[in-house]
């Protein structure tokens, strides 16, 4: 019994380590999209191709932020054999 709890206790730590990691992902993804519009805005002063940069690379932090909230791996418990 002490073996399933401490099985379930890691399988719960990683999966909210997994979802910290993706909610971090998506902030970042949002944070990175507002700060290419104010680029694009000329309020922060810096080449165009920095705010393009960051276009191309927030969809791709948000895919992966989804995913790891949205798909968690499965629970493999092994049978004990008597």
């Amino acid at each position: 019994m002490e073996d399933l709890e401490k099985i379930i206790r890691n399988v719960s730590e990683r999966r909210r380590k997994r979802n910290l990691v993706g909610a971090t992902l998506i902030s970042l993804s949002l944070i990175m999209m507002e700060l290419a519009v104010l680029i694009f805005l000329g309020i922060i002063l810096v080449n165009p191709i920095v705010a393009v940069i960051l276009v191309l690379i927030a969809p791709i932090s948000m895919a992966i932020g989804l995913y790891m909230i949205l798909t968690q791996p499965p629970i493999i418990l092994e049978r004990e054999s008597s």
